[in-house]
């Protein structure tokens, strides 16, 4: 073979995860309803939410009641953020391990609205916002294009009580969706939770 022979091609990896001539930022944002497969995972948690606000239906559930420890395998997936300028903002107090790791970017002591994509930033900063605003869980499917990458998730969103500050604060619970692999709740749920209540979150 001469030196100027050309090279086989290479058939490019296949990923279904990029970006196939779309733009970058926000792509789909839609409400969730509870009982969609993505919601399988956190499902424990909004039970605990409502058990709590059932508990004092007066009162936003403390934030102490979200502990790390009781957060099982969600940990990873799970931000804290303060709300800023009445709701117009908001800050990362704890950043989601598994988001800072996939997206490049450790958001912890920054502000929502320094994050790329305008389009983005306001979409959940309206969750975070009506989340407080209500003192109701937020559930809302996002598609967004993060600089090549596609993402679909799920954002759970819990309005709490900083009971220390005496101020909002609101718990972020990121799901990855994929029709095609299902996530067992049971791998998620602590062990302090019900195993019997462990299913496929796809059924």
């Amino acid at each position: 073979m001469s030196d100027d022979t050309p090279l086989p091609e290479q058939a490019e990896p296949t990923d279904p995860r990029r970006a196939r001539g779309e733009p970058e930022g926000l792509l789909l944002v839609e409400p969730c309803p509870e009982d969609h497969p993505s919601v399988g995972p956190a499902r424990f948690l909004l039970e605990r939410w409502r058990a709590a606000r059932a508990g004092d239906p007066g009162r936003l559930p403390s934030r102490e009641a979200f502990s790390p420890e009781s957060l099982g395998r969600l940990l990873g997936r799970v931000s804290l953020l303060e709300p800023l300028a009445g709701g117009r903002d908001f800050r990362f107090r704890v950043h989601a391990g598994i988001a800072a790791d996939v997206g490049g970017i450790d958001l912890a002591g920054k502000r929502v609205g320094e994050m790329p994509y305008p389009d983005y930033r306001r979409a959940i900063i309206r969750a975070f916002a009506t989340a407080i605003e209500t003192e109701a869980p937020q559930i809302q499917r996002l598609r967004l294009n993060w600089f090549g990458t596609v993402y679909d998730y799920t954002d759970v969103v819990l309005p709490l009580l900083d009971e220390a500050r005496e101020t909002p604060a609101v718990l972020s619970i990121m799901l990855h969706y994929d029709v095609d692999r299902p996530a067992y709740v049971s791998r998620y749920r602590p062990a302090s939770v019900d195993p019997a209540r462990d299913t496929l979150d796809d059924e």
